[in-house]
């Protein structure tokens, strides 16, 4: 058994076989992880909108999805400020369709 570059040769009397070593299987894997990195980093360089890339957009999400906990307290009186205002808007008709109010016509027609 001796070293030979990556892997370990094992002599035998009729041919010679390769035991690799862990470190080559490593490397290898090392290698995939960086060309997966640099497919990451390219795709971070994607225009988007507003931000110039993707990675900036990311970024900022990120940073602002922190706040998230701090701000879960106004969830309910800002969904009931929301309502207060939007409700009347909202079409009887779209009422009626979705089942939340009952069909005025209906009853007439059953009367």
């Amino acid at each position: 058994l001796y070293r030979h570059q990556h892997c370990f040769i094992l002599k035998t009397p009729n041919k010679q076989l390769p035991v690799f070593e862990a470190s080559f299987i490593t490397n290898k894997i090392s290698n995939t992880m960086s060309a997966q990195a640099r497919m990451l980093a390219t795709i971070g360089t994607l225009p988007v909108p507003l931000f110039g890339s993707l990675h900036t957009a990311s970024a900022f999400t990120c940073a602002k999805s922190k706040m998230i906990p701090r701000m879960a307290g106004w969830a309910v009186p800002l969904s009931v400020g929301g309502m207060w205002f939007v409700w009347p808007a909202v079409d009887d008709g779209w009422k009626i369709s979705v089942g939340i109010m009952a069909d005025p016509e209906a009853g007439k027609a059953a009367a």
